[in-house]
């Protein structure tokens, strides 16, 4: 299930459909459309889902989380699903703290945190133009859809949901490395020693006083870059791709999205238990990302030793 129901339950009036929600208020209002008595405007606290759970209530103006206030700011994305992604700011210093209570409150919370790399909204914002553009190139036909990201760049969450649906493992890794080029993976040599810095965990400090957190909406981890905008730059992924890498992982090692822009941070819940599975690993994600070996120090044996250490897997494309 990618997208919660909207068929919800009311006391008096019976079953309905959610068809909108107004969350400008203290009272988030949904406007239902029901079976018996039409469309209505209820306040969403009277409502449930018809296993009996609430309705997922946006997210407040402001929201306080261990003694620290998070200012909300325009969603994300303004299409058909702004309920599903807001934008809350704190200081950057606070962020690393900020994420972790917030993904240890999103079994509660149902909302997934993600920090935004650079934390400017309005060049988010032209990065959701990007795709929606690009898609509809994709959609017509159009001839300069050759480029690697154009083929699986999407408008709106559900594309990129159903694009990923269409998608194979292997069609994503082979979509940066074929199996005739695999044998290059493994036999490169790093020329120099030790691992590079950048592959562990950046601090949001880099990127000014401001952090951004996306808080997304959604049923799985796996189903977070959907409702996130990508970009096509540096030859990195298009959601699809990387919704459909998460999900291939979400049994064995649950990775949750970290960090999102060009670079994709994600930490996972579980690491190799020993050096064959970790090399197996390092080599399906060298495969995905095969310009982490552009660095000197990178080779196969070496990344699969840095996963048996680390619960952070990060990812960057040139």
């Amino acid at each position: 299930m990618t997208e919660r129901s909207r068929t919800v339950q009311h006391p008096k009036f019976g079953l309905g459909t959610v068809i909108a929600e107004d969350y400008q208020g203290e009272n988030p209002l949904l406007h239902v459309d029901f079976v018996e008595h039409g469309k209505r405007k209820i306040a969403a606290r009277f409502v449930h889902m018809l296993d009996g759970t609430a309705w997922p209530l946006h997210t407040p103006k402001e929201l306080r989380i261990s003694g620290v206030y998070f200012r909300s700011s325009s969603p994300l994305y303004k299409g058909d699903v702004a309920r599903d992604v807001v934008c809350v700011q704190t200081q950057s210093e606070k962020a690393m703290d900020a994420w972790h209570e917030l993904r240890r409150a999103a079994g509660k919370t149902g909302l997934w945190p993600v920090l935004i790399d650079g934390g400017d909204l309005e060049s988010i914002g032209e990065v959701w133009e990007f795709d929606e553009e690009m898609a509809e190139l994709r959609r017509a036909g159009s001839p300069a859809i050759g480029m690697h990201y154009l083929k699986f760049v999407a408008g709106s969450p559900a594309e990129a949901l159903a694009l990923a649906e269409g998608l194979s493992f292997e069609q994503v890794l082979s979509s940066y490395t074929p199996p005739a080029e695999v044998s290059r993976i493994i036999h490169h040599e790093a020329e120099e020693p030790g691992m590079p810095d950048w592959l562990g965990l950046h601090s949001p400090t880099k990127d000014g006083p401001v952090a951004s957190i996306a808080l997304v909406t959604t049923a799985a981890a796996w189903a977070v870059p959907a409702y996130l905008p990508r970009g096509g730059g540096n030859d990195a992924p298009a959601r699809a791709q990387v919704i459909r890498f998460l999900r291939h992982y979400a049994d064995s090692y649950a990775p949750v999205m970290f960090r999102v822009q060009y670079e994709l941070e994600m930490l996972v819940e579980r690491k190799p238990a020993d050096f064959d599975e970790a090399r197996a690993l390092a080599l399906e994600h060298l495969r995905f990302c095969p310009h982490l070996l552009d660095n000197e120090h990178v080779s196969l044996e070496k990344y699969a030793k840095h996963l048996m250490a680390t619960d952070l897997w990060y990812f960057w494309w040139d």
